[in-house]
C-alpha cells in the first residue's frame, strides 16, 4: 500500500480561487500542489477572512494529529496587517445587519474614516506570538516536520486606492516573519516563503489588489513546491 505523505495547509481566502472574478477551482495554488504532487495529500483548512487567531483554532482541531502530517503550509497576514477605521466588533456588526448602501456608504469613505483611526485588528504582538505558538507545538510533537510560512504580498490596485499606506503596515509583519525564522533556525525545519520578491506586484494580483491572479497562484504553488521536495522533509 503507496502511504502518500501529508501536507496541511492553514490559513485565509488568499488560497482560494475568486469564482466572481472569473477563477476557476483548479487555478487555485492547493489544487495545484495537488495535482502535481502526487506523492502528497493536501489537506486545506483556510477560510475567509482569517487572522492568526482563526489559524490557531483551526490548527487546534489537529493537535494530536501533528505526527501525520509531514509538512505544513500557513497564509495568513493579510486581514492581520490591515489597519481599520473601527474594532472588529462594530465591523461584525455591520456585516450582519446593515444595508447594502450602508456597507457602500463605509467602502465609499473607508479612506477618510481611517485618518481618525488606522489600527489592524492584531496588533503585531498577537500575530508574533500566535505563529511562534504553533510552530512550537509542531516541533514539540514532530521535530522533523517542515513548516512553511508565506510572507504577505504588498497590495496593489484598488486595495491601494482604498488604503494608501497598507504596504508600511504589511513589511512590519513580514518583519515578524523573518524573526521567527531567525529564532527557529537550528531548532526546526522552518522556512519563509517569497513568491514575490522578484516580480512587479501588481502583475501577480487581480484588481481587488490582495487577491492571487493565476501567475500569483502559480507562484506561490511553485515557492510551496520546493519546499516539499527539499531533501529534508
Amino acid at each position: 500500500m503507496n502511504i502518500r505523505r501529508r501536507l496541511l495547509i492553514l490559513g485565509d481566502s488568499l488560497a482560494f480561487a475568486r469564482a466572481v472574478q472569473g477563477q476557476d477551482f483548479p487555478e487555485a495554488w492547493p489544487v495545484i500542489v495537488q495535482d502535481r504532487m502526487t506523492d502528497w495529500a493536501v489537506w486545506q483548512r483556510c477560510r475567509q477572512a482569517s487572522t492568526i487567531m482563526e489559524v490557531q483554532k483551526e490548527f487546534n482541531l489537529f493537535a494530536g494529529q501533528v505526527d501525520d502530517f509531514s509538512a505544513f503550509v500557513f497564509q495568513v497576514g493579510v486581514v492581520d496587517s490591515c489597519p481599520r477605521p473601527f474594532p472588529y466588533i462594530f465591523q461584525r456588526i455591520l456585516n450582519n445587519f446593515a444595508s447594502d448602501s450602508v456597507l457602500k456608504w463605509f467602502a465609499k469613505h473607508y479612506h477618510i474614516m481611517l485618518r481618525v483611526r488606522s489600527r489592524p485588528w492584531i496588533s503585531v504582538n498577537q500575530y508574533r506570538s500566535g505563529l511562534v505558538a504553533i510552530i512550537e507545538s509542531i516541533l514539540a510533537q514532530n521535530s522533523n516536520a517542515k513548516i512553511g510560512i508565506l510572507e504577505t504580498a504588498h497590495g496593489a490596485h484598488r486595495y491601494l486606492e482604498k488604503i494608501a499606506d497598507v504596504n508600511k503596515y504589511i513589511d512590519q509583519y513580514n518583519g515578524v516573519l523573518d524573526e521567527i525564522e531567525a529564532s527557529f533556525k537550528g531548532r526546526g525545519q522552518v522556512v519563509i516563503l517569497r513568491p514575490y520578491c522578484d516580480v512587479e506586484i501588481g502583475q501577480l494580483l487581480l484588481a481587488d489588489g490582495h487577491h492571487l491572479n493565476k501567475e500569483g497562484h502559480e507562484r506561490v504553488a511553485t515557492a510551496v513546491m520546493t519546499l516539499l521536495t527539499e531533501d529534508s522533509v
